[in-house]
């Protein structure tokens, strides 16, 4: 994920997460069964959404799209991409930290 600081609210705004094996190198998703983002926000309970792969599939990149009312509160919100491939191998990726900014 390019950007550490985001408004609250934003909607449209793409996260772009990597998953990769133990070794470091990027995960394949061409079988991919299960792919998603969890969000984490500063206070609360963890709120988990469906990602697409970002192709090529090669490249262990998911993303997700934000929606309406989903990036709020503000203050330091966590990511991870979690995937499952079909044949029942699961990774998750290392955790990403961001700053989400009031309004006024």
């Amino acid at each position: 994920m390019a950007a550490q600081y985001i408004q609250a609210g934003a909607t449209g705004l793409t996260i772009t997460l990597t998953v990769q094996d133990e070794a470091g190198a990027a995960v394949k998703l061409t079988t991919a069964t299960t792919t998603e983002i969890i969000l984490k926000p500063p206070q609360g309970f963890a709120i988990t959404k469906t990602a697409s792969v970002v192709s090529p599939a090669t490249d262990g990149k998911i993303r997700y799209v934000t929606e309406a009312g989903v990036v709020n509160p503000p203050g330091k919100w966590k990511a991870q991409a979690h995937v499952i491939l079909s044949g029942g191998s699961e990774y998750w990726s290392t955790i990403f930290e961001f700053q989400v900014g009031a309004n006024l």
